[in-house]
Order: structure tokens, then sequence, then C-alpha cells
């Protein structure tokens, strides 16, 4: 027998090895006898199997196991059938051992566990949370005994069994000693089952089966006694030392044949990297050594700094098979190809080329003394899409946008790639994935030819499925507040609909109901005292499900008050049924909310948890694979305790860390060859070529992975071939990603902030790859400092899609800048069109476009209602996307989960104000009544309804909130008592129209009603003096001013900013505010001439919206462009705290300005300063001179 080993350089070739293999059956094996191969990850056996498929028309009877568990079934054959199926000792069995352990006194009283002992006790944490504490560690620690076993099983077997030391080594630190000591008295208390748990057998653990399977290998023995007749693995690049002995051993009695992927055909094992090397002659410098200069076996700088897992991988199979000297040696075949040589030499094939030859032209050869210049740039990059390329972008969106399109573009350039020929990889798939839906859907949905099938894999089971989420979160029932969010959460899962019989629209209906009723946090009073101290019902669920319950049982009028709350009467008998279900869904929420507060045993919570799951939860078959995952799950909860490894009893905390891992491990690939781009992450297609290979997210913070390991940590700083090591995995996986591209290698970065637009850096692999290409290539892509810059090799792509630099008409030959949006071509095809507008030839930004777009299309005279006027300019945000028809889903019913704890809520208290000046309109009231009584009864009136709706604020932010309302009341009250009776008044008034930029349109009629108290006009507002308020009142007064013919006698405006003695003085008129007088209001000229100037800017305008912002527009204009710039700022990043003039959370008027910088933009400016002037100089009663 003998061991094979075939090097190649790719995959195919090492393919084309194995399936010649196993084309020649050894002497002896039956037609019926099945293949063993082994194989680094699933996808890659999934991807053998497929192209033995294709050369054959059929592939069966091939077996691809996990390494872990063929060495266990071969234990089982080869050394003795007793040993169980489940490997003893595994990783949770051992965290439940351990967990024991740390609870047992005698154990922790040991002096050598007074580390463990100060580290528990080092917060004063509760009960709960020390119990969790300990569990976390007993997880960590299991985790390390579990690695232990697989990379120093001499520790376990020689060392910790036979109670002596793991290591010998002199050089071991104190702590690392103390680690050791307090792990193996652990260790050896889980062996003998110190808590009176049954101890395993001496060898069953894992440590223990490889040294007996490894003794038993080495001795003779009938081979025909395992179940194959010769093993083949493919594909691997790393293996433990314990593996690879296994291996070796079984080469001594059957045909064992390695399929290496080796990307150098040179001897690579002993190069260092350029910064090994560098450091290296440093301390001979230091250390006054003759200086000998940078060894001229640096070969290829890429590969030394980003293949030592597989270097070390390939010096450990030679060193163990010269270990084990097999009696009929070592077989090696090479089998190196020149990257795909058929194909035009670009970029990528070069690369691949100078690895495969261990070859460098850059700055690191010239060190040496090498005088070569570097390479010049491969004659198939210069035609076609380039095959290396960077993109920078400004988020994961963009990413994937910029992505899509040079997909279309790759697909129209090349007829034969086809979607599955491509793979995309990130660091981490779940923040991408509403990013790929969103792209990617929407090219299917337009049905414009931009459909890329596409296939997300590689999540974790609680993103993939929504009912995994719920379940977590239900977890969280006893600490958990009961915000209306969180519960209106699980009740939208259809697993949970359809077990309480909900209907398609009855979730909605119920969401409406609970905001309605007040709902925010908090099951009762009790509860809300327990959280924050104060005990009251007011918007807790208890609060409104009375308000529901009563509401559902009688109706109610106005301020009907039945037991503290008002009835919500939204609830009839047609939505019966599905009260029911949530009154039903609620009560659930409860008894599992009290269920899950005590302490059980591990299998109790087995039971509990899946009678919850049951209860709450009905599968369709879309979620059967998730709840099957979390059953196994439970099961494996209950095997603790029915196992005997742990008695005690857990609080929830420490269920719901054992619950995790089964909510975060990945739902695995299931289909990895299906139809479509695969995304995922760089692991599971390790290896596997494709045509196309994209990365994203390659930024410096993510990749490679930061993996912090504790510091008892026994491998931490004894690395050896065969470890496990993040940074070094993802640096090669880096580098395999690059080797498995056939045609293209992309990489994308967020290079650029998209709030503020600074650089950030790409990860040190793509900055690696950079520098090699700047060193290796004479390639126009750097600039003279070295940096990146935009053509064939990078692309910095700006921050919106409709950018119009996408569109410049340079060729795609040229550039990867490009766009095949249509929405994005249509936008920025206006934005140019618009541009052409601008005056004196100035640039103009993307609002200035958008606001010279012209005149609205409209016949003569054009006509406008008075209060779609007047919204034009008091509210041009939200008129703009009323106007075309744009919902920003901004107008439905939020859902709240704090209740209103302060009056300083400007819609609330404008709301409040609103709400009582209502009641004292509907009020009969003379001038003789007692205003001071009036008041205070429509005051007491409001706050009882407002407080059995749940809509008042408590404690003192209600009483502030009453005394403002005392404040209003008094002027409303006058203003009532005063006005008399009221009558609407039609308008329609024809203003002519000055000025070219209306074309054909002549004058602007507008229409509406305004009420008329006898011949005087009575304007009231809850909101305060503010601008926008200001020229609401004066626009609908010069409207009736210029319409009306009867003679108005005056115009009164009061407003809620008049709340204190000296402001009614300041406003010209006790209780009244504002006020003109007939004499003002007889000057028709001067209201037409406002509303001419006026109507231009709406006809103006009206398609791309009024370049101007009432509150802001009005403190910009007094300013010096300084401080217009710090006041800009200031209104969009900073927080109003409470008041409605910051811009920071107005998604509206965000999405309308764009950016800060449209705000200083001349038109801008000079439409605030001319509508500012124009309004102020018609109040004042002022004229041009």
């Amino acid at each position: 027998m003998s061991l094979k080993i075939y090097h190649a350089n790719r995959i195919e070739t090492l393919f084309a090895q194995l399936a010649v293999r196993l084309d020649q059956a050894p002497p002896g094996m039956g037609p019926l006898e099945g293949e063993t191969v082994l194989l680094e990850n699933p996808a890659m056996g999934a991807w053998v199997n497929l192209q033995l498929a294709r050369l054959h028309g059929v592939a069966a009877n091939i077996q691809y196991p996990r390494f872990s568990q063929f060495f266990w079934d071969l234990a089982r054959v080869v050394v003795a059938e007793d040993i169980p199926e489940v490997t003893p000792l595994n990783k949770l069995e051992m965290t439940w051992r351990i967990l024991a352990a740390l609870q047992d006194p005698e154990l922790m009283a040991r002096p050598e566990l007074a580390p463990v002992n100060q580290y528990l006790d080092r917060d004063d944490a509760g009960e709960s949370l020390t119990a969790l504490k300990r569990y976390q560690l007993a997880a960590r620690v299991a985790d390390l005994f579990d690695q232990y076993q697989v990379f120093r099983p001499r520790w376990i077997v020689d060392g910790w069994d036979r109670d002596e030391p793991a290591g010998t080594r002199r050089e071991w630190s104190e702590s690392w000693r103390s680690a050791e000591a307090w792990q193996r008295a652990i260790w050896r208390f889980i062996r003998v089952a110190g808590d009176g748990a049954p101890a395993p057998s001496r060898k069953a653990h894992r440590a223990g089966i490889h040294r007996a399977l490894c003794n038993r290998l080495s001795g003779d023995f009938d081979p025909a006694i395992l179940p194959f007749r010769r093993l083949s693995v493919f594909g691997v690049t790393a293996l433990p030392e314990s593996d690879l002995d296994v291996l070796m051993g079984l080469a001594r009695h059957v045909d064992v044949s390695l399929y290496l992927f080796n990307p150098c055909e040179a001897h690579w094992c002993d190069i260092p990297t350029a910064r090994q090397a560098i450091r290296e002659e440093a301390a001979r410098y230091r250390a006054g050594e003759q200086a000998t200069g940078l060894p001229p076996e640096l070969g290829n700088p890429l590969l030394a700094a980003q293949g030592q897992q597989v270097r070390d991988f390939l010096e450990l199979v030679y060193r163990k098979s010269d270990e084990y000297q097999l009696a009929a040696g070592v077989e090696d075949h090479q089998a190196f190809t020149d990257p795909d040589p058929e194909r035009d030499r670009g970029l990528l094939t070069a690369v691949h080329q100078d690895i495969l030859e261990l070859s460098f032209r850059g700055e690191i050869a010239t060190l040496t003394g090498d005088e070569g210049e570097p390479l010049p740039l491969p004659a198939g990059e210069t035609d076609g899409a380039p095959s290396i390329h960077f993109h920078n972008a400004h988020g994961p969106l963009r990413e994937v946008e910029m992505l899509h399109d040079q997909l279309l573009d790759l697909f129209d350039r090349d007829p034969d790639l086809n979607p599955r020929d491509v793979v995309v990889m990130m660091p981490r798939v779940a923040p991408y994935v509403p990013c790929i839906k969103a792209v990617f859907e929407r090219g299917a949905e337009r049905g414009d030819g931009r459909r890329i099938d596409y296939h997300i894999a590689d999540r974790t089971l609680v993103e993939e499925s929504p009912v995994l989420n719920g379940f977590e979160s239900l977890l969280k029932l006893p600490e958990s507040r009961l915000p209306l969010s969180e519960v209106l959460g699980l009740l939208e899962l259809p697993s949970v609909q359809r077990r309480f019989g909900l209907q398609r629209g009855d979730f909605e209906s119920i969401r409406r109901w609970l905001i309605d009723a007040g709902v925010r946090w908090g099951r009762d009073a009790a509860h809300r005292q327990a959280e924050t101290g104060a005990a009251f019902s007011e918007f807790s669920w208890a609060f409104g499900l009375d308000r529901m319950l009563s509401g559902y049982a009688m109706s109610a009028d106005g301020d009907t008050n039945i037991l503290g709350v008002q009835p919500l009467d939204d609830i009839e008998g047609g939505h019966a049924a599905a009260f029911d279900g949530f009154l039903r869904f609620w009560r659930r929420l409860e008894h599992y909310r009290e269920l899950l507060a005590r302490d059980r045993s591990p299998a109790a919570w087995a039971s509990t948890l899946g009678g919850m799951l049951n209860d709450l939860f009905e599968p369709d078959d879309e979620d059967r694979p998730a709840f099957t995952e979390l059953r196994r799950g439970l099961e494996s909860l209950a095997r603790a305790g029915e196992s005997g490894w742990f008695t005690g009893t857990v609080p929830l905390d420490v269920v719901r860390a054992a619950i995790a891992p089964v909510l975060r491990q990945g739902s695995g690939m299931r289909h990895p060859f299906s139809e479509g781009v695969k995304f995922c992450s760089l692991l599971p297609m390790r290896g596997v070529p494709f045509k196309v290979v994209y990365l994203l997210g390659m930024n410096m913070e993510d990749y490679p992975r930061r993996i912090d390991r504790p510091g008892f940590d026994l491998m931490r700083d004894d690395y050896r071939a065969g470890d496990r090591s993040a940074r070094i995995d993802d640096r090669w996986l880096f580098l395999e990603a690059l080797l498995s591209a056939r045609q293209a290698f992309h990489v994308s970065y967020i290079g650029q902030d998209m709030h503020r637009n600074e650089a950030r850096e790409p990860s040190v692999v793509a900055s690696e790859l950079m520098d090699y290409l700047r060193d290796g290539y004479a390639t126009d892509g750097f600039d003279e400092e070295g940096q990146l810059r935009e053509g064939r090799l990078y692309t910095r792509h700006p921050l919106q899609p409709f950018s119009p630099s996408y569109f410049g008409g340079r060729s795609r030959e040229d550039s990867r800048r490009f766009s095949l949006d249509p929405a994005s071509w249509a936008i920025a095809t206006e934005q140019a069109t618009a541009r052409g507008a601008g005056q004196d030839g100035e640039e103009p930004g993307v609002l200035r476009a958008r606001w010279n777009a012209g005149v609205v299309s409209t016949e003569t005279p054009a006509e406008v209602d008075l209060d779609d006027f007047i919204a034009f300019f008091t509210r041009p945000a939200k008129w703009f996307f009323r106007r075309h028809g744009v919902s920003l889903g901004l107008n439905q019913d939020q859902v709240e989960d704090e209740e209103m704890l302060g009056s300083g809520d400007g819609l609330a208290a404008w709301q409040r104000g609103n709400a009582l000046l209502r009641r004292i309109n509907q009020s009969p009231l003379s001038p003789d009544a007692d205003q001071a009584a009036e008041k205070q009864r429509q005051i007491d009136g409001l706050v009882r309804s407002l407080q059995a709706r749940g809509q008042w604020p408590m404690g003192s932010a209600g009483q502030h909130a009453a005394k403002k309302l005392d404040e209003l009341g008094e002027p409303y009250l006058f203003f009532r008592a005063q006005a008399g009776p009221a009558s609407d008044v039609a308008i329609r008034l024809e203003v002519p129209v000055a000025g070219t930029a209306t074309g054909p349109v002549a004058s602007l009629r507008i229409t509406g009603t305004l009420p008329l108290h006898e011949a005087a006009y009575r304007y009231q507002s809850a909101s305060g003096l503010k601008f926008k308020t200001l020229l609401d009142f004066y626009l609908r007064t010069a409207v009736l001013a210029g319409s009306y013919d009867g003679g108005l006698t005056e115009a009164w405006g009061v407003f809620g900013g008049a709340k204190s003695a000296a402001d009614r003085r300041k406003l010209n008129g006790e209780y009244v505010g504002l006020r003109f007088d007939a004499d003002f209001l007889a000057d028709r000229r001067r209201h037409i001439e406002l509303l001419s100037g006026l109507a231009n800017l709406y006809l103006a305008h009206a398609h791309g919206g009024l370049p101007f912002h009432p509150e802001l527009s009005a403190e910009l204009v007094d300013l010096d462009p300084d401080e217009q710039r710090q006041l800009v700022r200031k209104k969009w990043y900073e927080s109003g705290f409470g008041r409605d003039d910051s811009m920071r959370g107005n998604l509206v008027e965000r999405a309308y300005y764009g950016t800060p910088e449209a705000l200083l933009e001349p038109v801008f400016l000079d439409t605030s300063a001319a509508m500012v002037e124009a309004v102020n100089r018609w109040a004042k009663g002022g004229s041009d001179e």
C-alpha cells in the first residue's frame, strides 16, 4: 500500500487526476463497492459530484463524509465496536459537565481554582448573572478542551489523563502554568464524574480514541475490515496534525491519495514574507552583525504574505510522510499547468502565472539584487473588461447596485457567461441580504431585461427564518418591558397568525386598535412601577385592553368615560374573530412570561420551551426546517439532564446562552450549485472555481476577522502547523478566491463614508494585492504617490446611482464607472436637461437643477385651490411629494414604544392646543359669560378625555401641559366671545402673472373658501409665532382682502405663542395677537402685488418644487455667508430636542432638499430673500420706496 500525493495549481487539474484514479479500480474491488472521498467542505463535494456526473453521465455510490465523522466511524471499526456512535465528551457534554464542576464546592475550594473563583466573584453580580457567567465560562473552556483533543491530543492522553502537566517546556510563563493547572483540575473532575454523573470510559474521548486508532494502524491488522478499499483526500489546504497521523497510518494498509491544491510549482515552504525578511535584517543590524541584504528567495510577496496556511500544511505533510517511513514510499505527482493558455493573457492570468513560477518583478525583487523592471501590462488586459478591478463605494447598498451593473455588462460582453458562473463572497452576509433583495428583485420586477437570477446562502438560521427570530425574542419575555413594537413583531409572523386563526388583514386592524388604544409598554401598573417606580396604568397593556374590551362591549360617543378609560369604539362585531384571536395570543404571552421566570432543570426547560413552540407557532413547509433544527437544540438541552451530565437547575439566562448556538448556526448551502449568482461568505465555496469572483465588503475593520482568544487559551501563544488561526485562514481565503477566478476578479470595499464622504481604508489583504500590482506591473492605475486612481484598475463610485458621472459618455472599455439602470438614467437625464436652464453659465447643484426645471405645463388661465397654493409656500417639501404622487410611508400610524413623558413635544403640544381650540369654538359662549370658569371647564374636560385615551403626559409633564393650556385658553375664549358666528365666503381671485418664466400663462385663479365673522376675518392657530404660521395667516388675509368686495373691517390673528401679558402687549392688542385694520385691508393693489409675485413663483416651480424653507429662510436672510453655513449645518445635523425646527429627523425635508449644501445654493438663498422681503414689506404696509 502507498501514499500518493498529487500537486496542481488548478482545481480542475486535480479533479482530472481524481477522475482517472477513480476509473482505475484496484485489484479485487467489486463493481458495487463504493468510493470514499474526503473533502474540506460540502460545496466542494457537490462540485466534484457534479463534474463526475458530467464526465460519466452519472455519479453514484461515492461517499463524501466529514473528516471528524469519518475518523470516528473508522475507530469504531478498527479499534472497538463498543465505541459509541456519538462522541463522548463532545463540546455539548463537556459544557454541562464543566458547569457542574464549577458548582462543586470541593473542587472550587482547591487552590489551583483560585483564578476561576476570582473571575466569577469579580463583579458582585446577581444570582442569575453569576449563573450566566458560570455557564459562559463553562462553554469557553469546553470549546478549548474540544480543540485540545484535536490539535494537542498528547496534552490530554500523556498529561491530563495521568494527572500530569500538559507541557514540559521550560519557557512556559507563570500565567500559562496557572491556567494549565486549573484546566487540568476541571478535566480530571469531568473525567471521573465528580458530580456523581456516570463517568465516561477510559478511552471515551476523541484524544484517547485517536491514540488507540494510531496504535492500531501502526500494527498489523486485516485491511479487509475497512469499509473502503482506497481513500482519496481532495482539495484540502489544512488539516490538524492528528488527522494526518491517521491518514499516514492508513497508508500502511490501503492506498491513500492526497490531491493537494498547491498554487506554486517551485519549492516555496521556506520563503519568508517581506516583513519577516526585513525584520530579520533589522535584528542583525541591531545586534551589530554584518548586513547580508534581503535574501534572494523572497519569491512572490503575495504568496508569501497570504499563503502561510498552505505553506505550513505542505511542510507538515512531507514531514509526516518522512516520519512514518511508509514501506511503499511516497509517490509524488506534479500536475502544474499554465493558467488558461488558450485565452488572452490578462492581468489576472499574469498574477496566477507569477504565483505558479514564484516570480515577481517589483520592488522587493529589486531589493534582492534583481534589477529587472516591472512587467508591462498584459496585452489581454487592454481589450475588453479588466480581469482585476477594485471598486470604492459608499456603503453596502451602493456596492450591490454597482455589482448589478457590472454583472449586466459582463453578461452582455460574453454570451457564454451565465449567472451560475459567478460567485459573490463577503465577510458577513447578513448586512447585504436586504440590499441584494432590493436591487436584484427590482431588476426582476421591472421586466426590462435586467433580471439576474440569484441565490443567497450561508446565513444563520435566525437570519433566514423569521420564526426563529420570534422564538429568540420570546426567550426575553420575563425581563421585557413588553413594548408595543416587540409584541406586534411577534404577532406579524404568519406562523403565529395561523396558530390563532387570524386572517389576511386582521393584523393591520389589531395594529391600529392597539395604537389608538394608547398601548406603549408595560403589562400593568405594577409592572410599570417595578420598571420605573411610577405606578400608573396609562399606556400599559392593561389600560389599552380595557379600552378595547369596553369598546367591544358598548358604543361610546364624545367624552364617555368608564372606570377611567374611554371605550375604543373601532372594534365592531365583524372583527370579533380577529379580536378573539388577539386576546388568546396575549393570554399565552402572559402565561409564558410568568412561566419562563422560574429556574428549572435543563430537561424541564426543554419541555417548557417545546410547549411554548407548539402553543404559539403553527409552521408551514417553509418554516419546518428551522423548527426541526430548533427541536434538535431542545433535545440536546434535554439530554444534558437525562444523561446525568448536569443535575441542578438553571435560570433562563443560561438557557438562552445554551440555545444561542443553535439559532446562530449556519443554514448551510442546501443547493450550492443551483441556478443564479451565488451570494455567500468566503468559507462555503472555498477552492471551487468560478469564471467571475466578486468580493464585497473588503473593509479594514471587517477582514481579516479579529477573533479574540481568551487569555487562558493554552494554544494562543503556541502556534503550530495545522492549528486554526482566523487571521491566517482569512488571508489564504482571499488568495484562494483570487486563484479560483478564471476570467475576472473584482474587489469592492466601503472606501467613502456615506454621511461625510471621508476616506476609509480597504482590507489589508486588498491593499497587499494593490501594492503587488503597483510594484509588479507598468499600469497607469496608480499616481505618482502610488495611490490608485480612476481607470481600468480602480473605480471610485459616487454616492448616488443617478450621478451624472455614470452617464458621461465614456466607453466601458476605458472606465467601470457606468450604470445600466434605466431609472437612474432618467433622473440623470432630467438633471442634465435642467442644468441647461441655469443662468450665466453657472453650474448648479442637484437641487438647483431640479428647482430650475422650468414651467409647469398648464392651460391659460391656470387655477389652484387656496389651501394648495398656501401649502406650496408654507410646506414646500410635503407639497412637492404630494403633487407628484410620492408616498414616503410617513403618514401611516407610527408604532411608539414610549409614552408621552414630556410636554415639550412640539407636535403633541400643538395637537393639545388645537383640540382645546376646537372645544372652545364648538361651545356656545356669550361676551358676558364667566370666561375663567368656562376656560377651566373646557381644560378639565379635555384633560380627562386625553387621559382616558392615553394621550396625556403623566406627572410633572402633565402639570406643565395643563399650565400651557391655561395660557392658551384665555385668548381663545376672548376671541370666541368677541367673534360671534361665522359663515364661509367663496373665494375666486384672478391674479395677474408678471415675468416670462410662466410662458403662456397670463394669470392664476385662486379658489376656495374662508370664514368671515360678519365683516371681520378671525384666524386662530395653536402654533407659535413661527414664520410658517405667520405666512399662512398673511396669505389667507391677502387673498381674502384681494377678492372680497363687501368691505372688511379687520383681520385678527391669535397664535399659540401669545402666552404672556408682555407678548400680548407686544402683539398690539390684548388677547388679539396680530391685527390688520380696515384701511390696510382696503388697499387691494398691495395685496394683488404680493400675490402676483407669489403666483409667478408658483408657476415657475410647480414642477421642481419651491427652493424655500419658511423657518430657515427667515433666519438666513440677515446672516453673512459664514453664519448661514453654520446655521444650515446646525439645522441639518443637530437634534432639535423636541422642537420641530430641526431637519435631522425630518425625513420628508431630507428627501426633498437632499443635502445641506442645497440650502446654500444661490437659487435657494435668492428665493428666500425675495420671499421674506416681499411678505414682510406687505405685512408692514411698506412700499418699494
